[in-house]
């Protein structure tokens, strides 16, 4: 299965994040904080209808700044492919043509184990199971590029 081009993006900016905090590999923290430099994707915009304040979580998982960022793409850890292999079943369950944003963001909230979906249910009450029913019927892809 393809990803639309805005889930395309945050893949790379996921990268170029984990470089600049100094990461040994990109986490699903790095893909979070690339979908919120999105305010027009679904993902994002989901995160906003759940009730969850995206600048206090972008300081949040910003706040690991290192003062000597890499210039590298690091690899993916093995919780972020799983995120990426969730992402594409997520949008498989949904009947998408392709994945996007939001399967993303339904996927870190799945996997419950990362930063984000941690601190999002800590703070927010924001789980998977909260964006999932916010969800309509229809299945939803990102037509922004």
């Amino acid at each position: 299965m393809q990803y639309t081009e805005h889930l395309n993006s945050i893949i790379f900016r996921a990268g170029r994040e984990a470089g600049r905090l100094a990461s040994q590999s990109v986490e699903a923290e790095h893909l979070v904080l690339a979908l919120l430099m999105h305010p027009d994707c679904e993902g994002y915009k989901m995160l906003v209808r759940a009730g969850a304040d995206v600048e206090a979580l972008r300081t949040y998982l910003d706040g690991r700044t290192s003062s000597m960022p890499t210039s590298s793409y690091p690899p993916f850890s093995r919780g972020t492919e799983r995120v990426l292999r969730l992402t594409v079943m997520e949008a498989e369950n949904a009947g998408a043509a392709q994945a996007g944003t939001l399967h993303m963001v339904l996927a870190v909230l799945r996997e419950r184990v990362n930063k984000p979906a941690a601190w999002l249910e800590t703070n927010y009450s924001v789980t998977y199971e909260t964006i999932e029913a916010l969800l309509p019927n229809a299945p939803k892809v990102d037509t922004a590029a």
